[in-house]
Formats: C-alpha cells, sequence, structure tokens
C-alpha cells in the first residue's frame, strides 16, 4: 500500500516504519530509509527517529549517497535541479541544473549517477558535483543497470538489439 515498513533480519521483527505515504523509496546503507511524502516532501526513516525536509519545489526523485548526503531532483522541465542536503540538516550545500532523465542508476560506491536523456547517458560525479561529458547513444536507453562494483553501466537501446557497456574509466 506504499507504507514503509522496516523488517529487521537479526531480531526477527516486522515494524511499520511509518504511517504516510511514501514513493520513491530509497537507501545507501540500508540503516537509514528516504521516501517521497504526497505533498512532495522528503522523509527519512531511521530506527533513531524520522526527520523530514520541504525541498525549495517539489521533490521529484531522490538519491541517498553513502556518506549521509542526500541529492534531490526538483521543479520540472527544463526547471529541474538537483540540491544537495546533509540530513538532519536542512541547508542546501548545492544547488545545479539536471537534465530531464527517464532512467537513472546510482553506482553503489555512490561516486557517480548515471541519468538516460535523450542524446544518450549523462553522467554526474556525485562527490564533486561536477558533470562528465555526455556518452552519445544511436538510439534512446530503455533500461540500464550498474554492476555490483559500479565499473560498468549496461544500458538496453530501444531497438532491443543492442547491449551500450560503459566503462567508467574510459566513458
Amino acid at each position: 500500500e506504499g507504507r514503509a515498513v522496516l523488517l529487521e533480519l537479526r531480531l526477527g521483527t516486522i515494524t511499520v516504519a511509518s504511517t504516510q505515504k511514501l514513493t520513491n523509496l530509497a537507501s545507501a546503507n540500508g540503516n537509514a530509509i528516504f521516501g517521497i511524502a504526497s505533498d512532495a516532501s522528503i522523509v527519512r526513516l531511521t530506527p533513531a527517529g524520522d526527520w523530514s525536509y520541504k525541498p525549495p519545489q517539489p521533490a521529484r526523485s531522490i538519491f541517498p549517497q553513502p556518506d549521509g548526503a542526500l541529492l534531490i531532483s526538483v521543479g520540472s522541465g527544463a526547471q529541474t535541479r538537483l540540491v544537495k542536503v546533509f540530513p538532519p540538516d536542512r541547508k542546501v550545500l548545492e544547488d545545479i541544473p539536471f537534465p530531464v532523465a527517464t532512467q537513472t542508476v546510482r553506482t553503489e560506491l555512490g561516486d557517480r549517477l548515471y541519468l538516460a536523456v535523450d542524446s544518450g547517458l549523462a553522467v554526474l560525479r556525485t562527490r564533486t558535483m561536477d558533470w562528465g561529458a555526455t556518452i552519445r547513444l544511436p538510439e534512446p536507453i530503455v533500461v540500464m543497470a550498474a554492476s555490483p562494483s559500479g565499473d560498468r553501466v549496461f544500458a538496453l537501446t530501444a531497438s532491443r538489439r543492442q547491449i551500450a557497456i560503459i566503462d567508467r574509466f574510459r566513458e
């Protein structure tokens, strides 16, 4: 039903972590779970307690980082931005333009965010918040996934006849 439930495998317990309906549930570590509430605010659920944040514009997607930071896509269309906060602080640390993406993939290391855009694959280095060169592909991406190490991203293009393999070291 869209409610966040905490399944604690070590203790063998199940707890309703939130009675709010949340979407886009995401976590970088399994301990802090982030979601977007119906009012487009961000909710963080942890065993120690909840935290919420109302970004400057409605939240569209969230990307928790291993260092505890949270990247939030806000706005829409050409006005889409990516803001960085470090919960529980609500101060915006960075705010950069963010392209409209049909899909996003974060590497397990959390140091890259790959975005399927109309011209190919855009790459954001999340630690420095700077953009790598866009990787051009002949067709739109329909499915993509990062390898467990984060060294490669696999992208299936629209014709479903070709898988593009993007090596992070050579881009």
